[in-house]
């Protein structure tokens, strides 16, 4: 008596009736003792084919029973304004046995609280699932008021439409995971719109080995959206970063001052090699012509010499003579002047030359017109990637 009670409750308050379609043949038939008492219990209020249809899809009775009995107690909560304890309910209905039903109460819960996106996806789930459900019969009026709902949440809802690269990427909206009919995870490329509620949403877009893509996505009633995410690796991002835009900034800086030093040294350099040469090669001429002017002094002194000790006894007066010696003289003395001030003078040249060999004019690849490559260190960044879990990322670049 108890199960027909519940039975009756679950087909007043669900609109959905336990009894499946009419296929019944003799093939279908099972002997009595091979009922399971959950089985039997079920026999009292429905047909044998709803038994073989539970045991062809691999369901059990005890199972469909909890399920009906999680629909009735979620569907009077919800009309008891529990909403919260009504999608408990629902929830573990739909995941112990994937009934359209509760689809459509957990649609008109989350409507009834305000959440037009969510309550347009189960809306839009059950309409989908109920045209293949043949377990029991689902009344054509709640499928009627399903289509009727969504139709008009769609007119008040936001649309999105979405474009991630790579693919692959699954997307949380304001912290929930999308998924699609069969509960399965809605990875990118998404091929259907997504609905949001009018105001502000979050969406979150991850992949692993990705930085995790944050958007907040601001929209009216009825308004259409578009956005296109591309996910950048660690690798990536510290490249976008401004933190390695602010490096970059720094180091071109630094090479700009130790080129302009360099440039000023180089200049310098070149300057100083330029005199070093040119007083060389006056000091160097300067001595050699004072040497060459030593040589013909030299004859000079040699010509008066021999000129003096060749005249006989008694050829000059005596102030003749004495000229005759003073001109050697000088000559032999300034001969000698040459040859020493020639001398040190041809040093003095030969050493600057040495020193402007030595003076070296500044080469560096700062100088140069392609830039040196160096590898620009690591920047601290803190990513979000599924091997070393959930940490902020500083900065934020459009993507």
């Amino acid at each position: 008596m108890l199960g027909i009670a519940v039975a009756v409750i679950f087909i007043m308050s669900t609109g959905e009736e336990i009894t499946a379609p009419s296929t019944h043949d003799s093939t279908n038939t099972i002997p009595k003792t091979a009922y399971t008492p959950e089985e039997q219990e079920l026999l009292r209020y429905g047909s044998p084919d709803l038994v073989h249809r539970l045991r062809q899809n691999g369901i059990s009775a005890a199972l469909f029973l909890k399920a009906f009995r999680w629909s009735v107690s979620g569907v009077r909560a919800f009309r008891a304004g529990s909403y919260g304890d009504a999608l408990h309910f629902l929830k573990k209905a739909y995941t112990a046995v994937k009934s359209p039903m509760p689809l459509y109460w957990m649609g008109r819960t989350y409507e009834s609280f305000g959440d037009g996106a969510k309550a347009a996806e189960y809306y839009g789930r059950f309409l989908r699932i109920s045209g293949s459900w043949h377990l029991t019969t689902i009344k054509e009026r709640y499928r009627a008021d399903a289509r009727h709902r969504l139709a008009r949440l769609q007119q008040k809802l936001v649309r999105l439409y979405l474009k991630v690269t790579p693919d692959g990427a699954e997307l949380l909206i304001n912290g929930e995971v999308l998924r699609g009919i069969d509960d399965s995870i809605i990875k990118t490329p998404v091929q259907s719109v997504i609905w949001l509620n009018p105001g502000i949403n979050t969406l979150m877009i991850t992949k692993k080995g990705y930085l995790t893509a944050k958007l907040v996505i601001s929209g009216g009633e009825g308004q259409r959206l578009s956005r296109t995410v591309r996910l950048l690796t660690p690798a990536e991002y510290v490249k976008k970063s401004r933190e390695y835009r602010r490096v970059l900034e720094e180091r071109r800086k630094i090479r700009e001052h130790m080129k302009k030093a360099l440039l000023e040294k180089r200049a310098k350099a070149k300057k100083k090699k330029r005199l070093l040469v040119l007083l060389a090669r006056t000091l160097l001429g300067t001595g050699t012509g004072l040497l060459v002017t030593s040589g013909v002094l030299g004859y000079g002194a040699y010509q008066a010499k021999n000129d003096i000790e060749s005249a006989p006894d008694g050829a000059y007066y005596w102030h003749d003579y004495s000229g005759e010696h003073s001109d050697f003289y000088l000559y032999r003395n300034t001969a000698l002047m040459s040859v020493v001030f020639g001398t040190a003078f041809l040093a003095g040249g030969w050493y600057l030359l040495g020193l402007a060999d030595k003076t070296r004019i500044p080469v560096h690849k700062l100088l140069d017109d392609h830039p040196p490559k160096r590898p620009i260190p690591s920047v601290s960044t803190s990513v979000r990637t599924p091997e070393n879990g959930t940490l902020s990322r500083k900065g934020t670049d459009s993507h």
